[in-house]
């Protein structure tokens, strides 16, 4: 029996490894766009089903532009992972159901790039499972809003004159050391490579 033949019978769970950090108890959502999808020997023995993604609406400690991945082992783990990713694969198709019925050929497709760029929510809660260990679990879901409306990255941090002459920012070497192009009044720094070790 094929991988996709195995996922396609099972039973989605919702679980997965971790993809953020969180505390106990709270839940992160997220907008992610799909990258690769790989299918690929563990180092731990069996394989994993791998996705990888671009956090497009995040959280502080997952930003916009953070790539992040997502592991899976259908084969060794086929009453959690291998409905784990049915659920993912029916995301990927627009349907709301995690265990609607699905091809082996749909699930395939996922790792021929058919769903690369595809828009995905994702909501992750953290919780302990009944042997006490840290888990994070994944609920996948057809992304149905506008990105246009996702909260816009947070702005820079302000280049202070502080921090710039700690060493953050640009700097143009001169005879005293470096100066920053546009705030000339904010003195000298040295230059790293005069700096003697």
């Amino acid at each position: 029996m094929s991988l996709f033949a195995q996922v396609a019978q099972a039973q989605a769970q919702s679980r997965s490894a971790k993809l953020d950090d969180m505390p106990l108890g709270e839940s992160r959502d997220y907008v992610v766009r799909l990258g690769d999808i790989l299918y690929k020997p563990s180092n731990r023995g069996g394989m994993n089903y791998i996705v990888e993604a671009e956090v497009v609406k995040g959280t502080e400690g997952r930003p916009a532009g953070t790539q992040v991945a997502w592991v899976q082992q259908p084969e060794t783990r086929p009453n959690t992972d291998a409905g784990n990713v049915k659920a993912f694969v029916n995301a990927c198709l627009g349907r709301d159901d995690a265990n609607a019925p699905q091809t082996a050929e749909e699930g395939d497709a996922s790792l021929e790039g058919a769903y690369k760029g595809v828009l995905l929510a994702v909501n992750v809660k953290h919780i302990k499972t009944q042997a006490g260990y840290d888990f994070f679990v994944h609920t996948w879901s057809p992304f149905r809003g506008d990105v246009a409306d996702a909260p816009p990255p947070p702005p820079a941090k302000e280049l202070t004159k502080e921090r710039w002459l700690a060493g953050e920012g640009p700097g143009k070497k001169g005879d005293h050391g470096e100066y920053h192009p546009q705030h000339t009044d904010w003195g000298w720094r040295p230059v790293i490579d005069d700096i003697p070790f």
